[in-house]
């Protein structure tokens, strides 16, 4: 079980909250407190920061009389983070008492440094993505793509303007490969010197089938594909009034996005059918609001056809339909394949809502049940590509967290939880070294 962890410092009053006490008393007892059992601390150390005298010692219980009123108290115990709280007043009884929350030392619980202040190409930009190649690094801004060292020197930077694709992303695949994608064609990169090179433009259609589809490969080069094809609704209507007939043809994915299949891809052999499964539930739910999204164009295309009135209501209706059907219950889900040790592999598969653990020869040998309601909804698996160690993105109400998940011997454990910021995108790590964009796009950088 995950423990939510604040991030916050609490301060309790007996009668109020805050970090700032109004007292009238020459003399005080003061509790300190585990954030997370709420039992005193004992031994920790109460200091005057004005006053600078000698501390004064919890007992057992965390009590300690606290004899002068300090504008600033220090207080120090060992596992806990050192906090200071303000006090005010001069005329209380001695029956006040003050309640103070010291929360654990964590070092996974860093803050997040920006590094616009250290390396100034990044004052002057605003990120969209970014994805490590080889030792380096490659950074799409609004207007140029930029190369750097993995200490984020710039090397080499190219205008956008001169490609000519549209809405411009990063994606790298399972064999390191980095492409630009634009909305209809695609662009391999390579570094080479630390000056970015381009391949020639090939269809987007192509690279989502052929690579983007890719979830793992092999140490025999096999590769492991998603079947991720659009299937293709044709039917025919006649219109009552007019006597028109007319063809439709709706795409839509292939198991309304409610399924799996995985085919193996081998040297010189056939593919084979490797892994499918399917949620029932959900495909059934996708499938009736499919059928709402057909008929809210059948309807708007009645109205056209029998009276020639284009309906801007109709055609909001089925632009609706349409959305809650791609939105809400036919919404593509990310898939992982992940590399063990010793040729073994491991599938998230969240439409069976289970991890399967498979053998070099792709034989499962072991299903387990996996908790992915607690995951984020997308990219909720990062891998750092140096030490392989594997993260997953939890989701966190008013916040988000990283969590290592340990799959060692077949029996995940969730291990080291790190805080992140609730909007933070584009997560990556590479040897211990967390990256990602914070809601203003500015990156961050964060040791775990």
């Amino acid at each position: 079980m995950l423990k939510r962890r604040n991030t916050f410092c609490i301060c309790l009053l007996v009668w109020a909250l805050g970090n700032q006490f109004e007292l009238s008393a020459q003399s005080l007892t003061i509790q300190i407190l585990s954030s997370e059992s709420l039992e005193g601390i004992k031994d920790a150390n109460l200091l005057d920061i004005e006053e600078l005298k000698v501390p004064k010692q919890t007992n057992a219980e965390g009590y300690v009389e606290w004899p002068i009123l300090s504008s600033a108290i220090e207080v120090k115990a060992l596992g806990f983070r050192t906090d200071t709280f303000s006090v005010n007043g001069s005329k209380a009884s001695s029956k006040d008492t003050l309640f103070f929350l010291l929360f654990p030392d964590r070092k996974e619980l860093l803050d997040e440094v920006s590094v616009f202040s250290e390396v100034s190409w990044l004052n002057k930009v605003s990120i969209k993505a970014f994805e490590p190649y080889d030792k380096q690094w490659l950074f799409i801004t609004r207007k140029e793509l930029i190369a750097t060292s993995l200490e984020l020197k710039e090397l080499d930077r190219v205008p956008l303007d001169g490609l000519a694709l549209v809405k411009e992303e990063l994606f790298r695949d399972v064999f390191g490969n980095v492409f630009l994608l634009g909305r209809d064609s695609v662009m391999q990169l390579r570094l080479e010197d630390g000056k970015i090179q381009f391949f020639p433009k090939e269809p987007r259609a192509h690279f989502n089938f052929a690579i983007r589809s890719v979830l793992g490969k092999t140490k025999d080069d096999n590769r492991i594909l998603r079947n991720t094809r659009k299937e293709e609704h044709t039917f025919e209507h006649t219109f009552l009034l007019s006597g028109i007939q007319q063809g439709f043809a709706i795409e839509y994915p292939a198991m309304h996005n409610c399924g799996l299949e995985l085919v193996l891809f081998r040297n010189q052999m056939p593919p084979f059918l490797l892994y499918q499964s399917l949620d029932t539930a959900c495909y059934v739910a996708a499938q009736y609001y499919f059928r709402k999204w057909v008929g809210a164009t059948l309807k708007y295309w009645s109205l056209i056809n029998d009276s020639g009135i284009v309906s801007s209501y109709r055609k909001e209706q089925m632009v609706i339909a349409k959305s809650i059907y791609e939105n809400m219950y036919a919404r593509e889900l990310d898939v992982f394949w992940l590399q063990l040790q010793k040729g073994n592999s491991v599938l998230f598969d969240p439409f069976a809502k289970q991890l399967v653990f498979m053998n070099p020869n792709f034989q499962k040998t072991e299903v387990l049940p996996f908790a992915f309601d607690l995951l984020a909804s997308r990219d909720y698996l990062i891998r750092d590509l140096v030490t392989q160690k594997t993260f997953v993105r939890l989701k966190k109400k008013g916040g988000s967290s990283l969590v290592e998940l340990d799959l060692a011997e077949n029996k995940p454990q969730f291990l080291k939880e790190y805080s992140i910021q609730a909007y933070a995108q584009n997560l990556r790590i590479h040897n211990g070294i967390l990256m990602y964009l914070n809601d203003r796009n500015n990156l961050q950088i964060k040791r775990i």
